[in-house]
């Protein structure tokens, strides 16, 4: 575990204009989406404004940039990592075993997604005047934290196992991209009718977007949707580090 940890440290270590473009990223990347869906949406739908659209939206804003960026570095850093045999043997001369590799890509690809969750939210408390309290973000991190547990596994194992990184883009562009819009962090699921929006309540990315938003606005702690992750990440976790460890050993 230590050695593991040690791997993630040395990975996450960036040169300064790395940090800076990913800053700047990220802050226009949450500017946009900000603007688009309180601004974009109040104007073409004036009664949606009832709904206190900066305080519904800000939580899914968070778990959009976090949840993608955590995602993308996970896919392409694991296939990379992977594929490029050198990087593995320089690993393997450290004597890291393979689970100690998987444990310190998976902390790597974690604290990076966290890092633009902390990161979009302090920005958006500032921008909006701090229209809700550092506590409610607080509530919004606990649950991006618990979720991007069960993203990045999904990032590194696919990553992994896939060669195609045209295949890696579809991904992000087919399934990560639909699952965050279809995941309540416009309009919340609970506000709609039907089954099929019982049945998105219940996807990673709703039950992140839902749980944190529910906690943060309404001050009630989901804790079915949070057992549910939990025992979800931790299922996915043991497949992956399966899976994982056979093709780090190919």
């Amino acid at each position: 575990m230590n050695k593991g940890w040690l791997l993630a440290r040395e990975q996450i270590r960036r040169k300064p204009i790395v940090i800076f473009i990913e800053v700047v990223f990220n802050l226009i990347g949450t500017l946009f989406l900000f603007l688009t869906f309180c601004v974009g949406l109040r104007k073409f739908l004036p009664q949606i404004g009832k709904i206190g659209i900066t305080e519904i939206v800000i939580p899914g804003i968070v778990v959009a940039i976090s949840v993608t960026v955590s995602y993308a570095v996970a896919v392409f850093d694991s296939s990379r990592f992977v594929q490029e045999r050198q990087l593995a043997d320089q690993v393997g001369i450290a004597g890291l075993l393979p689970s100690e590799i998987f444990i310190g890509k998976s902390i790597e690809y974690w604290l990076a997604g966290m890092a633009h969750a902390i990161l979009s939210g302090v920005f958006l408390l500032i921008f909006t005047g701090f229209t809700i309290s550092f506590v409610s973000i607080l509530s919004v991190w606990l649950f991006t934290a618990v979720g991007l547990v069960l993203v990045t596994q999904i990032g590194l194992i696919l990553g992994a196992w896939v060669k195609d990184y045209k295949i890696h883009i579809l991904t992000i562009s087919f399934l990560l991209i639909p699952l965050m819009l279809l995941s309540g962090f416009i309009v919340p699921l609970s506000a709609l009718d039907g089954v099929f929006w019982r049945v998105l309540a219940y996807f990673p990315t709703s039950l992140i977007v839902e749980g944190g938003r529910t906690l943060a606005v309404y001050g009630e702690f989901d804790f079915i949707g949070m057992i549910f992750m939990v025992v979800l990440s931790g299922v996915v976790i043991w497949v992956c580090h399966h899976f994982y460890i056979e093709r780090l050993k190919r």
